[in-house]
């Protein structure tokens, strides 16, 4: 399975190495799409001081981001903590978020790491790591689907299925969310914003999530919260040398 992993690594790391403007605006067109889906089912905030933070601190990142995407700052009332950025440069924030943030550092920490998934394209390759993926699958039923009684068959794809989550894309993302906690720190730097705090954030949902060691992390699509501080700790000291 690492082999597998670390094939699939690989070709997509090839393929993105290649021009694929096409892709990229079919990427950025469904992102709009979703983004759009998500305001006409939510309720937009009122509270411009919150939405002014959070448009001035998007100002300052998107600064040093050399990308021609029209950027957009929504925020909308929903207490979940929760925020995105969706391909085509639009940023989301629910209102909930700012019980959890204790400044504009913060703020930017969560922001820039929500930018990074876009700026590294991190939606395309999930979408082509999928594809690759269910290429198997489909050769095998292909070939022997008509041999096979029909309950046996459903459990191989069942079985396949789990495999491939949890054995690839669930690594496959955790990997993606390190990218992005990376890319985030060095947003964060070159904006002027205290890369510290995404620390001190991080240690706050540590101590809020009660479920954080219930779940094991090969299940996760996500590093825990120590790796995420060590991460973010290590890219820090590596901006210092």
């Amino acid at each position: 399975m690492k082999k597998i992993f670390t094939l699939l690594l690989l070709i997509i790391s090839i393929n993105m190495g290649s021009p694929l403007s096409e892709e990229e605006q079919e990427t950025a067109k469904r992102g709009i799409e979703t983004f759009n889906k998500i305001l006409k089912k939510s309720i937009i905030s009122q509270d411009k001081t919150k939405l002014n933070r959070i448009k001035k601190v998007g100002k300052e990142i998107t600064k040093h981001i050399d990308k021609e995407y029209e950027w957009e700052f929504v925020l909308v009332e929903d207490e979940a903590l929760n925020a995105f950025c969706f391909a085509g440069g639009k940023v989301l924030f629910f209102t909930g978020i700012f019980s959890l943030i204790e400044n504009d550092d913060q703020l930017a920490a969560i922001m820039s790491h929500e930018m990074a998934h876009v700026l590294l394209k991190h939606g395309s390759m999930r979408s082509k790591a999928h594809k690759l993926l269910n290429i198997p699958q489909k050769v095998g039923k292909e070939l022997f689907g008509d041999l096979l009684p029909n309950d046996l068959e459903e459990a191989l794809e069942d079985a396949y299925e789990a495999g491939k989550n949890v054995g690839i894309m669930m690594p496959y993302a955790r990997e993606q969310e390190k990218e992005a906690d990376r890319e985030g720190i060095r947003l964060m730097i070159n904006a002027k914003y205290d890369p510290y705090e995404a620390i001190k954030l991080w240690e706050n949902i540590k101590k809020l999530s009660k479920d954080a060691h219930k779940v094991p992390n090969y299940f996760s699509t996500h590093p825990s919260h120590d790796q995420r501080i060590s991460t973010i700790q290590k890219t820090i000291e590596k901006s210092e040398r």
